[in-house]
């Protein structure tokens, strides 16, 4: 899963990415208002890679002590960590509640726009 990021961020600017993709340059609007770059996608990659399997898999074990350490150990803040994790938790309950109704929920759908960098960085980063 890391080297998937790492292969993304190989491929340039992530606005610029965003540009070739099909029908994305007509959002250019929406995609800046998301505020998505490159700094902000290397700190979740850090975050992220900060934490143990079982704190992606599970970021309800993430307690005071754990979010201090994986602020830590990727050089960002415990408001950063807990930015990151709740998108993880919104992107997970969204799931749960698509499965529910016998739906699957499109990626891009149903997420605030402070919350979309980090949901998509975790679902490259998970393999989603």
């Amino acid at each position: 899963m890391a080297e998937q990021f790492r292969q993304l961020r190989k491929m340039g600017d992530i606005k610029g990415l965003m540009g070739m993709i099909p029908g994305v340059a007509k959002m250019k609007d929406k995609i800046a208002a998301a505020n998505i770059d490159d700094k902000t996608i290397a700190r979740q990659e850090a975050i992220i890679l900060s934490m143990t399997l079982k704190e992606r898999k599970n970021p309800k074990l993430l307690n005071g002590s754990r979010r201090r350490r994986i602020a830590g150990g990727s050089g960002t803040s415990v408001q950063d960590v807990n930015r990151v994790t709740q998108a993880v938790q919104a992107d997970v309950i969204d799931d749960e509640k698509s499965r529910q109704d016998g739906q699957k929920r499109p990626h891009g759908g149903g997420h605030a726009a402070g919350h979309d960098a980090a949901r998509r960085t975790t679902d490259t980063l998970t393999g989603r």
